[in-house]
């Protein structure tokens, strides 16, 4: 980003609450998918999904308030 996002920033068909939405969602299925729990599951795969999706709610908390 040249600059942070924020809620200003954001197009006005897009709603702050639906990225957090979003990346909760994302993180569930990716889990679902790749929990060491499951079969062919890793906990490094899991371990990168989860800093992802911190850094990305991070953002929406810090930025889309």
């Amino acid at each position: 980003w040249q600059s942070p996002p924020s809620a200003e920033t954001l197009p006005k068909h897009v709603r702050a609450e639906h990225l957090k939405e979003l990346v909760a969602a994302g993180r569930k299925s990716l889990a679902n998918r790749y929990h060491p729990d499951r079969p062919g599951g890793s906990t490094a795969v899991m371990q990168e999904i989860n800093n992802a999706a911190d850094f990305l709610e991070n953002v929406c908390e810090r930025y889309l308030k």
